[in-house]
């Protein structure tokens, strides 16, 4: 699956200002693992609050940024994407290997805008030990840097699991791991991604890269 790196997505005043208005108002990550819904677990140590981009400023001037990179739409409608999901890992916090799409909440139906198309995840934080974004299967490691970000498409042009974007979240040794995340839907995307049984009409798939 198509991964991409962005260095210097962000500014360091955009992500001191997603972490200020985000300060105090976070709780424990729930966690959903067969259909069961937790509160919290310890497959997922995490503290999350949610930003609403017509609710705040900066985080739609981010979302205008992630527009132009992932030539998609982000807010036309309510349900063009979810609202920006704001994380903090503290000192051995971490995930569990998991994929962003998985089909089974009500988030992912076809009347909140359908399938979690795009992960775009902002690095708000570095972190002086740990805390990496790991692919498994791809042998991918990133290190969070403050201001970079990192997308990726969670299913394949025909709609299929790609399991190679399975990922996780190694524990924090030393320091925080701040995360915004942007999932983008797969229904107003039709224009720019338009689906194939088997690619496009070139044989691609998915891709910015032209």
């Amino acid at each position: 699956p198509e991964i991409a790196y962005l260095h210097d997505f962000v500014t360091l005043e955009e992500t001191e200002a997603i972490k200020c208005h985000a300060s105090g108002k976070l709780k424990s990550t729930p966690y959903t693992s067969d259909s069961k819904f937790s509160a919290y677990s310890r497959m997922r140590t995490s503290k999350v609050m949610y930003i609403n981009d017509n609710l705040n400023t900066n985080a739609r001037n981010i979302s205008d940024k992630i527009e132009h990179v992932v030539q998609g739409v982000l807010k036309k409608t309510p349900f063009d994407s979810e609202n920006y999901q704001v994380m903090n890992y503290g000192i051995g916090g971490f995930i569990s290997i998991h994929s962003d799409s998985s089909q089974l909440g009500s988030t992912e139906s076809v009347e909140f805008g359908g399938l979690r198309f795009i992960t775009f995840m902002i690095y708000m934080s570095n972190v002086q030990s740990g805390g990496r974004t790991i692919f498994p299967q791809l042998g991918i490691s990133v290190q969070p840097v403050q201001g970079s970000a990192l997308y990726w498409f969670n299913k394949g042009a025909d709609m299929s699991v790609d399991s190679r974007n399975f990922h996780l979240g190694c524990p924090v040794s030393y320091g925080n791991t701040w995360l915004a995340n942007k999932w983008i839907k797969h229904t107003a995307q039709f224009r720019n991604y338009q689906c194939f049984d088997h690619g496009g009409p070139d044989g691609s798939h998915f891709s910015i890269m032209k």
